[in-house]
C-alpha cells in the first residue's frame, strides 16, 4: 500500500470516530456543565479540570480492574459466568 492510501484510510477513520464521540457527548451532561462553568470561570481552567477529572476516572477503573483480576473477586457479577 502507497503512503498516500494510508494516510487517506487513517484520516477518515480519525474523522469518523471523532464525528460519532462529538455527536454522543454534545448531549452528555458533562458537556453541559463544562459549557457553563466555562461562561463563568476561565475556559482553560474548566477544561483543565476536565481533562484532570477523565485522568483520574480513567486511573481509578483502571486500577479497579487490575484489582479485580489479581484479587479473582468480583464486587459486580458477570452474567455471563453462571453456570
Amino acid at each position: 500500500m502507497s503512503s498516500a492510501v494510508i494516510d487517506a484510510s487513517f484520516l477518515h477513520a480519525f474523522v469518523a470516530s471523532l464525528s460519532v464521540i462529538i455527536v454522543s457527548e454534545l448531549g452528555d451532561k458533562t458537556f453541559f456543565i463544562a459549557a457553563i462553568l466555562a461562561m463563568r470561570h476561565s475556559r482553560l481552567l474548566v477544561f483543565g479540570g476536565a481533562i484532570a477529572a477523565l485522568g483520574l476516572m480513567t486511573v481509578l477503573s483502571g486500577n479497579y480492574t487490575v484489582t479485580q483480576k489479581i484479587s479473582g473477586t468480583h464486587i459486580v457479577p458477570h452474567n455471563s459466568h453462571k453456570n
